[in-house]
C-alpha cells in the first residue's frame, strides 16, 4: 500500500493574509483507492440511483472530457488524479470590497508527487492553447531570483510559478510575488497549520476554513 502524503502544513504558511475562504483537498489518490474498493460504492453502482447517475448525460460528458484530455494533452484521468491532484490541492479566495468588486482574487496551490509529469502537462497545455489562439502570449518573468510566468488570454491574465513540487496559480501578480517572497521562510509550524491540526483536518479529505476577519464585512 502506498504511504499517504504528509499533511501540507508548510503550504498553509503560503496562504495570503487576506484570504476569506480556503479549501484543502488532501490525499485524493489514497481516498479514491479506498472508495473504489469499498463495498458501499460497489453496492451503490448496482442500485437504481447509482445506475441513473453513472448513466447520466453528465457522466457521458465526463467520459468525453477524459477522451479529449487524452487526445490533446496526453493525460488520462487516473494520471491527473494520482500524479497531479493526488497529494494536496489548496484553493484560497478573497472577494473584492463592495466598492471595488474587481479586486477579488484567488490562489491555487498544488503539491505534486511527480513534478516532471506536471511540467510536461503545463508545456503541453500552453502549446495547445497557443495553437488554438486561446493563449495570446506566455511571458517568462523573474522576481527574487525565482522564475514565474504570465499567461495572457483574450479576457484574462494568469500568473503561475513552479518550484520543485509546488505549483501556484493566481490572477494577480502581487499575489504571486508575495508568495515567492515567502517561499524561503515557509514553515510547517505556522498559525494556520496549528488551527487546521486542532480541527482534526489532517485525517480529512476536504477541509474548508473561513476567515471571519476578512469575510465579515462582506456579509454584513
Amino acid at each position: 500500500a502506498q504511504t499517504a502524503p504528509a499533511y501540507p502544513s508548510d503550504l498553509l504558511a503560503l496562504l495570503p493574509d487576506d484570504f476569506a475562504v480556503c479549501i484543502v483537498m488532501h490525499d485524493l489518490r489514497g481516498h479514491s483507492a479506498r472508495w473504489e474498493k469499498s463495498d458501499w460504492l460497489k453496492a451503490f453502482r448496482q442500485s437504481s440511483v447509482g445506475k441513473s447517475i453513472f448513466g447520466s448525460p453528465e457522466m457521458e460528458q465526463f467520459t468525453r472530457w477524459q477522451a479529449d484530455m487524452k487526445k490533446h494533452l496526453d493525460l488520462d484521468w487516473p494520471t491527473l488524479r494520482d500524479e497531479i491532484l493526488g497529494d494536496t490541492f489548496v484553493m484560497a479566495y478573497t472577494p473584492g470590497p463592495k466598492d471595488r468588486p474587481g479586486d477579488e482574487h484567488g490562489l491555487f496551490l498544488l503539491q505534486v508527487r511527480k513534478p516532471e509529469r506536471l511540467a510536461k502537462f503545463i508545456d503541453k497545455f500552453n502549446d495547445v492553447q497557443t495553437r488554438s489562439g486561446e493563449l495570446k502570449s506566455l511571458t517568462k518573468m523573474t522576481w527574487k531570483n525565482t522564475t514565474y510566468f504570465r499567461r495572457d488570454q483574450e479576457k484574462k491574465t494568469q500568473f503561475y510559478v513552479v518550484k520543485d513540487s509546488l505549483v501556484a496559480i493566481t490572477t494577480k501578480e502581487d499575489v504571486i510575488k508575495n508568495l515567492i517572497q515567502g517561499l524561503p521562510d515557509r514553515s510547517a509550524d505556522n498559525l494556520w497549520a496549528k488551527r487546521f491540526q486542532r480541527a482534526g483536518a489532517e485525517s480529512a479529505f476536504l477541509t474548508m476554513c473561513v476567515n471571519p476577519r476578512i469575510l465579515a464585512p462582506e456579509v454584513v
